[in-house]
Formats: structure tokens, sequence, C-alpha cells
């Protein structure tokens, strides 16, 4: 009986599928708190009534265009902290995988007795 070639396969690299999965939990936290969520919503409901003109103090367009770009800012930042969520997500779903994958082949096979 003939054995087939075993092709090898490089590991990824654990730890940094870990430390991107504990970065994504905690902007998950991040973006779960409540004064965080608070802080964001405000800060952009006054960047929006600033850029459309509903602010009462009358405003230029220098003084829209800055709220404007501040408001451009603050949809990029709260999108950052997303994109940690979801590739933390991912690191962690390839974690899982990769713990998966060395129980089964640690583990005997089915009907077989260890002898």
């Amino acid at each position: 009986m003939t054995k087939t070639p075993v092709r090898k396969v490089e590991p990824r690299p654990e730890g940094k599928d870990r430390a991107r999965a504990q970065r994504g939990k905690k902007a998950e936290l991040l973006l779960a708190n409540p004064l965080l969520v608070e802080a964001f919503d405000n800060v952009e409901k006054k960047l929006d009534e600033g850029w459309k003109g509903t602010v009462e103090v009358p405003s230029t367009p220098e003084t829209r265009e800055r709220a404007y770009l501040m408001h451009r800012l603050l949809v990029q930042l709260r999108t950052e902290f997303e994109v940690m969520v979801r590739e933390g997500k991912s690191a962690a779903t390839l974690l899982d995988i990769e713990e998966q994958k060395r129980g089964r082949s640690t583990s005997p096979k089915p009907g077989r007795s260890g002898t």
C-alpha cells in the first residue's frame, strides 16, 4: 500500500489572529458603550446642523465646509471601529476552525480502538 504524499500547509500566524480577535472585541464593546454612542450621536447631530445650515447661528460657506469635513471624519472613525469588529469576528472564526482541526487530528477515529 502506497502512501499519498502529505501536502504541508504553513500554519496561520495564530498570534496575529488572536490579537485581531481581541482588538475586534474591544472595538465592539466601545461601539456598544452607551456613553460613546450618545457622544457620537450628539456630535453627529451638531455637525449635521452646522453643515446643513440649520443652526440658529448664521453660517458661512467655510463653516459649512468645516462642519461637513468633520462629519465625514466622524463617519470614518465609526466605520473604522466597525471594520475592526468585522475583522475580529473573522479572526475569531479562523481560530475556532484551527482549534477544531487540532481537536479532530489528535482524537482517534470513530469505531477504532487505540490498540
